[in-house]
């Protein structure tokens, strides 16, 4: 018999003793721990459950199941055992209460609300969410720019004016836009967030600094290159207009040329920078710093500014990244083998919302998942 169906025995309280001694010694094994720890997050969504609700009730009912179990199972010798056997009752009955409390609503996820933040160089911080119109202020009181809904704009350089360092960060579900003072436009992506000064100095590079997805449109300015730093990739530019994807996450850095040219470069090896032509993909390869180019339809990577997702031949598993990102949800797989399963697709994220989205799933390839608030678990 496998270890999984005598867990649902377990599960069912239909165990023998057999089945526990053999759960005893398995669990105890730490190469069993990704099984277990899968386990627990598709199937009893704990940690949403124990941070969202009623603690007491939750804790009363978990007391009642063990004392229940332990009636059931005084004759097991083994006593140490019992740690064991109390925390899958712990599970069983925290189960018990989220499908009860859950599982039987309506399905239906809401989008986490978290904010655009702007913070300053001298730790302050403002929400810069919504549609709202506003000035951008310094610490010095002098007026650097301003917000008209989901764009701040930097005013022009000044000559003597002094800049300072902003980070903008925009969370998981939101799209947000920057216009630098140099002119230059920053489309960003969910889960991105974009260090610059306030105003480019003298004859300096201008120069900021990515982590997630951005669309660059790069004011034309021969004598004072643009450079974008990404962990240890810089794109170095005069004035062009390409996509650029760093997410901590992803094992590549990637940049699309749409327009003009890029120069990449590796900060750790030394050599010539590879030069990216327009409607080339140049991949960055975060663990060795090898840089790879491949011609590809640009469109696939900059859709998400009108609010769209396109795959192309793109893995079940690297589908669910994108999916979290643009929806602020959380995606457990179980299914080991959907993950790696392929897909060809485009996705309204604009119009579409999550449930309709894993209906086109469901259609393709029959998928069974439950949705508890912002957590979506597929069996």
């Amino acid at each position: 018999m496998k270890i999984e169906e005598r867990l649902i025995k377990f599960l069912n309280k239909s165990a023998d003793l057999e089945d526990l001694d053999l759960l005893n010694q398995w669990i105890q094994d730490p190469d069993n721990n990704s099984v277990f720890n899968d386990f627990v997050k598709t199937y009893f969504a704990i940690e949403l459950a124990m941070s969202e609700h009623d603690h007491e009730q939750i804790k009363a009912r978990l007391l009642e199941e063990i004392r229940k179990e332990k009636n059931t199972f005084h004759i097991i010798k083994n006593k140490g055992f019992y740690r064991y056997a109390a925390l899958f009752i712990f599970l069983i009955g925290l189960g018990y209460v989220v499908s009860k409390t859950f599982f039987n609503a309506p399905a239906a996820v809401v989008p986490g609300q978290s904010d655009v933040t702007l913070s300053w160089e001298d730790g302050g911080i403002e929400v810069v969410s919504g549609k709202r119109t506003a000035t951008l202020v310094n610490k010095e009181g002098t007026v650097v720019g301003s917000q008209k809904g989901d764009t701040l704009f930097y005013d022009t350089d000044v000559a003597g004016t002094s800049g300072t360092i902003n980070t903008l960060k925009v969370p998981f579900g939101r799209r947000f836009t920057v216009q630098l003072s140099d002119g230059t436009r920053v489309f960003l992506n969910a889960g991105s967030t974009l260090t610059y000064p306030t105003s480019f100095i003298g004859n300096e590079k201008r120069a900021v600094t990515l982590v997630g997805e951005a669309y660059f449109d790069i004011a034309h300015n021969p004598e004072r290159p643009f450079t974008v730093a990404s962990e240890n990739l810089a794109v170095s530019v005069l004035g062009t207009q390409f996509n650029m994807a760093n997410y901590p996450e992803e094992q590549d850095t990637e940049v699309v040329l749409v327009q003009g040219s890029v120069q990449l470069s590796d900060a750790e090896k030394s050599g010539v920078p590879v030069l990216l032509e327009p409607g080339f993909r140049g991949s960055h390869r975060k663990s060795d710093g090898n840089i790879t180019l491949k011609k590809v339809n640009t469109r696939s990577y900059t859709s998400w500014m009108q609010g769209a997702i396109v795959f192309r031949n793109e893995t079940f598993a690297n589908i669910i990244k994108k999916l979290e990102r643009h929806y602020n949800v959380e995606v457990f797989n179980s299914n080991k083998e959907l993950a790696r399963e392929t897909f060809t697709a485009t996705l309204e994220t604009d119009n579409d919302t999550i449930e309709e989205v894993l209906e086109y799933f469901n259609k393709v390839h029959h998928i069974e998942y439950t949705i508890v608030n912002n957590t979506i678990i597929i069996n």
